[in-house]
């Protein structure tokens, strides 16, 4: 079964459009961080950065899919919902309004029972406003499984980690033993060279004076 389309008037979009943007500053600030569809600055590009960003593996995952969504919103649960924020029934009898307008095809009226009428700019923020006390539910389930403020490490990962631990120790430990060698070496081979150099030094000048007193006696 094809969802029907429908087409609001000028006057209508007028209408909506201001019920949009109040319904937007009221439900905006509770909707969750995780909630990406019909938002302001938000799309499947920032969903799919907040995964790239945030996600660390998780042991399960809960996948839905919601068949017609827009025409099954039950209209007396999302009147409750909205009474929950507003308390100018003249503001909700407006929307319930909207919501039971109907439609017309092939010159034939059709009454709404159920769901939001797609094509109309309303339906996006009223569809987020239903489906955010499922997301708030399930957020609360998810609550229920969590246990403790980080996950469980992984026996073999620790085990891993601690050899590459005691295998970089030990790397460094041997870096440091052939530099204080090296240096113990250079210093050893140093001090030998001053002393050659020093006997170099006195057995020349010893010579020196020898041919210069053989040369003051020959005079």
């Amino acid at each position: 079964m094809q969802s029907a389309v429908t087409v609001p008037s000028i006057d209508d979009k007028l209408v909506q459009e201001a019920t949009r943007m109040i319904l937007e500053s009221i439900w905006e600030d509770t909707f969750l961080k995780c909630s990406h569809g019909f938002r302001p600055k938000r799309s499947c590009h920032t969903a799919l950065q907040q995964i790239q960003c945030t996600f660390n593996g998780v042991k399960w995952f809960i996948e839905g899919d919601i068949s017609a969504y827009f025409d099954t919103i039950d209209h007396d649960i999302l009147v409750k919902i909205l009474r929950k924020r507003i308390k100018d029934e003249r503001f909700i009898q407006l929307i319930r309004k909207f919501l039971k307008a109907g439609y017309l095809e092939d010159r034939q009226y059709n009454v709404t029972y159920s769901g939001t009428a797609q094509g109309s700019i309303i339906s996006p923020i009223l569809a987020n406003i239903y489906l955010n006390e499922l997301d708030k539910y399930m957020m609360e389930i998810k609550k229920s499984f969590d246990m403790g403020s980080a996950r469980r490490r992984n026996p073999e990962h620790r085990k891993a980690e601690a050899q590459k631990y005691h295998i970089k120790k030990k790397c460094t430990f041997s870096t440091i033993e052939t530099r204080l060698f090296t240096k113990r070496k250079q210093e050893t081979s140093s001090r030998y060279t001053k002393k050659a150099i020093g006997y170099s030094s006195s057995s020349w000048n010893i010579s020196d004076k020898l041919t210069y007193s053989v040369i003051v006696s020959s005079h």
